[in-house]
């Protein structure tokens, strides 16, 4: 197949450039941390954050989930941008 060889012009795909191992490396190891750190931390201590804090409830539930969601999605983005290796660049 012609034009199949997979660079950005071909593609139209964005173009990217590949990150250093060390960046890769502390992507994936601050993902990490932020995972543990929304699941553990967030997750396992709501209610004692909930009564040390003195907040109500709902607000302590809605800003503690999020803080946790927050947590959590960052977290896997970062694994997921540190095991890929690439920077994501406009093409032009």
């Amino acid at each position: 197949m012609a034009g199949t060889t997979g660079t950005a012009t071909e593609t139209g795909a964005a173009r990217t450039v590949p990150m250093s191992a060390v960046v890769r490396g502390l992507l994936i190891a601050g993902g990490l941390l932020a995972i543990v750190l929304g699941a553990v931390v967030l997750f396992y201590a709501h209610d004692r954050l909930v009564d040390v804090t003195g907040v109500p409830k709902i607000v302590g539930w809605a800003g503690y989930r999020g803080a946790e969601v927050a947590c959590l999605y960052g977290g896997t983005w970062c694994c997921v941008k540190g095991w890929n290796g690439r920077w994501d660049r406009a093409a032009g």
